[in-house]
């Protein structure tokens, strides 16, 4: 029988520190949450690649963030309203504005140009207020054998930690937390927690006070952190971000960021943070195969 964690934990052990890659790597016309940016993102070093799921009306999966259609698509109308007819008539905008040939790539396409090359995160399975959005993309992953490639996280509610504890097959999950008592409710769940996605804005929040780190390195959590900066006013790890790593100081950054004890860092700039781990981790930060 497969066991599930292996590649996870075989991946931390190896490489110490793991580079998540948000979207892929993009520019130009190489779109975020693509076939292309994801495998970029790999070659570029990253050892997890982060996508976003999105739902069409008719029930079919897509690898898209919703609510930036107006950026990336060029209308202002939220995907989940379209059927898969529709959207698989959509192109995409580039970085620039101008349209391209690209179009958005089911859920099921990215996943098999995936399998065997990395570790997965899929984001925003948990939409509505009941399993059935994360269930179902989950069943894809299922049917192509990939359970053990792939963790899923989601914000601290009942609904979907009940629905994972209820779901007939393990799944790697990865709580987002913002205060300590989220952890504590996750853990009275019969759920496959292979670590924690902490969100704080300071640095004396009991999240990552050096017991609590430690307490939850025993009990074998890696520690999620966001170095992304997605907006300046939604701050998610106490401005240790890739802004100021790669324009002010990476020590203070990056590198704070792994004296605390986290040891998976979601950027977009996987490149980059790959380079800085390789020098301060040295040959403990190994070449992935």
């Amino acid at each position: 029988m497969k066991d599930l964690t292996k590649k996870f934990y075989d991946t931390l052990h190896k490489r110490k520190v793991l580079v998540a890659s948000h979207r892929g790597v993009f520019g130009g016309t190489i779109i975020e949450n693509t076939i292309g940016s994801l495998l970029l993102a790999l070659d570029s070093g990253a050892d997890i690649v982060e996508f976003d799921v999105c739902r069409s009306q008719d029930g079919k999966y897509y690898v898209y963030h919703d609510n930036e259609e107006l950026r990336t698509l060029g209308f202002n109308n939220n995907l989940h309203k379209f059927t898969s007819a529709e959207i698989n008539q959509m192109t995409y905008l580039n970085r620039y504005g101008f349209k391209t040939s690209q179009k958005i790539n089911t859920l099921e396409e990215v996943l098999l140009a995936l399998k065997g090359k990395g570790l997965i995160n899929l984001d925003r399975t948990y939409h509505g207020n009941d399993f059935t959005y994360m269930k179902e993309a989950l069943d894809i992953v299922n049917t192509l054998d990939m359970l053990d490639e792939v963790v899923v996280k989601s914000p601290v509610k009942e609904v979907w930690l009940k629905g994972l504890s209820e779901y007939p097959h393990e799944v790697m999950y990865i709580p987002i937390v913002s205060k300590v008592e989220e952890v504590e409710l996750v853990e009275n769940y019969d759920l496959t927690v292979v670590g924690l996605e902490i969100l704080f804005s300071s640095n004396d929040n009991p999240l990552i006070n050096a017991d609590n780190i430690n307490k939850w390195k025993k009990k074998n959590y890696a520690l999620w952190v966001n170095t992304i900066c997605i907006d300046e006013k939604y701050d998610m790890c106490a401005h240790h971000n890739d802004r100021h790593a790669l324009l002010v100081n990476k020590d203070e950054a990056w590198g704070y960021l792994i004296d605390k004890g986290f040891n998976i860092i979601q950027t977009d700039f996987p490149m980059q943070l790959r380079k800085y781990l390789d020098e301060k981790i040295g040959g403990k930060n190994e070449t992935r195969n």
